[in-house]
C-alpha cells in the first residue's frame, strides 16, 4: 500500500514536469517577441509582428483600408504619347492631371478688407461644395 502512493505520487510529479517544462507550441520567432519590451523593437520585429497579424488576421479589408491603399495608383487610364502630338500645352496638363488633387488659388479685385474677403471665400467654398467638389479652404 505505501509503495503503491510513492508510484502514485511520483508518476503525478513526473508528469506535471513534462506538462509545465515540455515542448512549447510557440515558434522561436513568437518567442522572441513575448520577452521583448515593446519600447526595444527594432524596425524589423515590427515587420515581422505586422507580417504575423496579416498572416492570421482572417478579415478581408475593403480596397481603401488597405495598408497599401495610398502607395498603389488609382485606376487612372494612361497617357499615350499619340494622343498628346499636336495638342497645347494646357491640354497636355489637363489630360495628365486628370483625378488628381487640384490646387486653386484666387485675387479678389479691388481692395476689400479681410472680412469681405472671408465672405466672398465663404461663398465660392459653399458653391463648389454644392456642386459636390471635395473642397478645403
Amino acid at each position: 500500500m505505501h509503495s503503491s502512493y510513492f508510484i502514485f505520487i511520483s508518476f503525478a510529479l513526473l508528469y506535471t514536469v513534462a506538462i509545465t517544462n515540455g515542448h512549447n507550441d510557440l515558434p522561436k520567432r513568437e518567442k522572441t517577441h513575448l520577452k521583448k519590451d515593446p519600447l526595444d523593437y527594432t524596425d524589423r520585429d515590427a515587420d515581422s509582428l505586422f507580417e504575423e497579424w496579416e498572416d492570421n488576421d482572417e478579415d478581408i479589408l475593403p480596397e481603401d483600408e488597405r495598408h497599401d491603399y495610398f502607395l498603389r495608383g488609382k485606376n487612372r487610364q494612361g497617357l499615350r504619347p499619340e494622343d498628346l502630338m499636336g495638342k497645347p500645352q494646357e491640354e497636355i496638363m489637363k489630360l495628365s492631371k486628370k483625378g488628381q488633387t487640384l490646387m486653386m488659388f484666387a485675387t479678389v479685385s479691388g481692395s476689400p478688407t479681410r472680412r469681405e474677403t472671408e465672405q466672398i471665400t465663404q461663398i465660392w467654398w459653399a458653391g463648389l461644395k454644392n456642386a459636390l467638389l471635395d473642397v478645403n479652404r
